[in-house]
């Protein structure tokens, strides 16, 4: 399952198996490994990929609870933004995650 997570948020960032290995400082081949699931990455390894690409680590080993289309739409608009726009998103993202935490604790 988690090799089947890594491939699909990789193929939605648009970007190939080199480019995602380097953004985690691992092999190209490693990330093959990951996504054929003949290997799994090792905790180290999702927090890095965690904290690369902002998920949290339930992502990767959860079903989603919205529909993919509804995904890939909102990742195209994110990409559609100017990169100031992304950034104050992100931002917005994580507060409400934050909050969502609070909340939930209480």
């Amino acid at each position: 399952m988690i090799g089947e997570r890594i491939k699909a948020l990789r193929k939605k960032l648009g970007i190939s198996q080199a480019e995602f290995a380097s953004k985690l400082d691992v092999s190209q081949p490693i990330v093959v490994a990951w996504e054929n699931g003949s290997k799994s990455p090792s905790a180290e390894s999702v927090a890095r990929l965690c904290k690369a690409f902002s998920l949290e680590p339930a992502y990767l080993y959860t079903p989603l609870p919205y529909d993919e289309k509804e995904l890939d739409g909102f990742i195209e608009d994110f990409r559609s933004l100017q990169r100031a726009d992304q950034e104050l998103l992100h931002a917005v993202m994580r507060k409400l995650v934050i909050v969502q935490r609070i909340g939930s604790a209480q």
